[in-house]
């Protein structure tokens, strides 16, 4: 499937992934969790570039993959990896937003992997500018992150270079594990 090229397709697309790879920064160990809940926050800086979807995605999708790099408490520093896409079948004229939704994983330095999943609405907010906004949940991981539950809110900012295809984003996210 080949992708659209217009501005706001691209600008979903790198603005959903941004918001996702953030969000996956705020999860803390399920030891220091246990018993408790506690509140997370992490930001990350992140790169997005539209992708091509897989061959059975509906062509009203727009996919997306952001790498990212960030700290949050009791997570230290750490890369994302975040997969998104956005359904533009369903983009509102009226505000220019649309649905999305994104898997994604985070890495702390020592290797361990915080798995965790997105819903949340991705919006052209100006010329080469978005914004998206949601909710994630963690999905559990490997090492101090085996058992990691939790959910949170999230917010990232994506501005699109020239192309409209790749951009820079900056997510900020709290959540209470």
């Amino acid at each position: 499937m080949e992708l659209s090229t217009s501005p706001l397709q691209r600008g979903l697309s790198a603005s959903l992934l941004a918001v996702l790879l953030a969000a996956g920064a705020t999860v803390g160990s399920p030891a220091e969790t246990a018993g408790a809940q506690s509140a997370w926050h992490a930001s990350f800086n992140e790169h997005v570039s539209s992708t091509m979807c897989p061959p059975d995605t509906p062509r009203t999708t727009l996919c997306a993959i952001a790498l990212g790099v960030g700290s949050g408490n009791r997570i230290g520093r750490a890369t994302e990896w975040i997969s998104a896409t956005v359904d533009l079948g369903k983009l509102n004229k009226g505000t220019g937003c649309a649905p999305d939704v994104a898997t994604g994983m985070l890495t702390a330095t020592n290797g361990d992997h915080l798995l965790l999943t997105t819903v949340g609405t991705f919006c052209q907010v100006g010329h080469g500018k978005a914004l998206d906004r949601g909710h994630y949940r963690f999905a559990g991981g490997t090492g101090q992150f085996k058992n990691a539950s939790g959910n949170g809110a999230y917010v990232s900012s994506v501005t699109f270079g020239p192309s409209g295809a790749s951009g820079t984003g900056a997510t900020t996210f709290l959540s209470v594990l």
